[in-house]
């Protein structure tokens, strides 16, 4: 009986023994062990609180081993990596990465790199004045009082290294066309040395304040525009006279300012050369402290030709005589001032003026007659000495050429 039992037994522990073996196999045939590595950034732990961290901390890969079902069930989140700061100090840090737990069933084989290089910086407050920063023209006859900020400064925190760059805070407010009081909640802007702004890495305390800007209406006066010519006009040419677009321009500014002008001139009009009309948009001279209600006028030069006087001796003709009749006058020539357009009137020749007398239908005798005159266009003349002259006409045995009007 005694060896009944024991061999009964004996094959139970062979059953066993084999089907231990054979789930064995059958495990490491369907779910082997394996190694898997994750890339897991690990996290901070004591960081001090008058620390900050200035660089991202770099990720580590993380070598697993365990049995293929185990492994692929686990995440990077499932991975709790840290890095102690407790001890850390301003600057470089080489703490060690260390694993806070990990699932059922997992080793950790190698952690890559198992330290890491952490910068840190102090973090610092400094306190910054505000500066009021004023964009766009108010309307045309309005000025602005003293602005005033609530609070007039500001806290930034934040990395050493950050909160030196900051070379001002800046508050800006566009005030264009305005023409009453400027109210308005405005964020603070920080700005490096070079003028770029400041975004990331500083906090700011507060991060908006609150503006006023007081906006006055000006008194006003009409100005006369006094406007102002340079150069001269070419030889012969004269300037008739200047006109001005629009004659006079409403100004303004403090009365004390406005009472102590009388005209407003403008920037020079050059006629230098002209022999015509000359016309431009030129600035207005305006005085500090005075605001025109326009930059510019137009101011037109009218150029005109100078008139010339000229004095010739020219001789008498006699016209339209009669057939089989003869003429003697007395004087033979005549005084003719001319008066025309400079150039015009220095290049005549005596040849270039007739003067005659008409004898049509006279008979023989004395006549005193009036001189006239034929002259080129644009030109005026006037006998000036006789203004008449004597006629002696007398018969013929042959007849003469009849003269005709030239």
């Amino acid at each position: 009986m005694d060896k009944f039992l024991e061999n009964q037994m004996a094959a139970r522990l062979i059953s066993l023994a084999l089907a231990f073996f054979l789930w064995l196999f059958v495990v490491n045939e369907q779910n082997p062990e394996i190694d898997r590595t994750l890339v897991v950034v690990p996290r901070l732990r004591g960081m001090p609180a008058d620390l900050v961290l200035i660089e991202e901390l770099q990720s580590v890969s993380v070598r697993l081993r365990g049995r293929r079902n185990d492994i692929f069930n686990i995440g990077e989140g499932d991975l709790e990596l840290y890095v102690n700061m407790a001890e850390a100090v301003e600057g470089e840090n080489n703490p060690e990465v260390r694993l806070a737990s990990i699932p059922t069933g997992v080793q950790v084989v190698e952690i890559i790199p198992s330290r890491l290089l952490v910068l840190t910086e102090r973090l610092i407050q400094e306190q910054l004045e505000l500066q009021l920063s004023i964009t766009g023209q108010l309307a045309r006859g309005y000025a602005l009082g003293e602005g005033q900020l609530n609070p007039n400064r500001v806290v930034a925190q934040g990395p050493r290294s950050r909160v030196e760059e900051i070379a001002r805070a800046l508050v800006r407010v566009d005030a264009a066309g305005a023409t009453a009081d400027i109210r308005a909640v405005v964020a603070v802007e920080l700005l490096d040395r070079q003028g770029n702004v400041l975004k990331e890495g500083i906090e700011l305390s507060p991060g908006v304040v609150e503006v006023l800007l007081p906006v006055e209406k000006l008194p006003s006066k009409l100005l006369e525009v006094a406007p102002r010519l340079v150069g001269e006009v070419a030889e012969g040419y004269q300037v008739a006279e200047v006109l001005v677009d629009p004659p006079a321009v409403q100004v303004y500014g403090q009365q004390e300012v406005l009472e102590s002008l009388s005209r407003l001139d403008t920037a020079p009009l050059d006629i230098s050369g002209a022999t015509g009309d000359r016309s431009q948009e030129v600035r207005l001279l305006v005085p500090e402290g005075v605001q025109p209600s326009r930059e510019r006028v137009r101011v037109t030069a009218r150029i005109s030709q100078m008139t010339q006087e000229k004095t010739v001796q020219v001789p008498v003709r006699v016209v339209n005589l009669g057939e089989g009749l003869e003429a003697r006058l007395q004087p033979e020539s005549v005084a003719v001032s001319l008066t025309g357009p400079f150039a015009a009137v220095n290049a005549l020749q005596a040849r270039d003026v007739t003067a005659f007398v008409d004898a049509a239908g006279l008979e023989m005798g004395e006549h005193r007659l009036r001189v006239r005159l034929n002259l080129p266009a644009g030109i005026e003349g006037t006998v000036l000495e006789p203004g008449e002259v004597l006629l002696t006409i007398t018969g013929t045995g042959e007849t003469p050429a009849q003269e005709e009007t030239g």
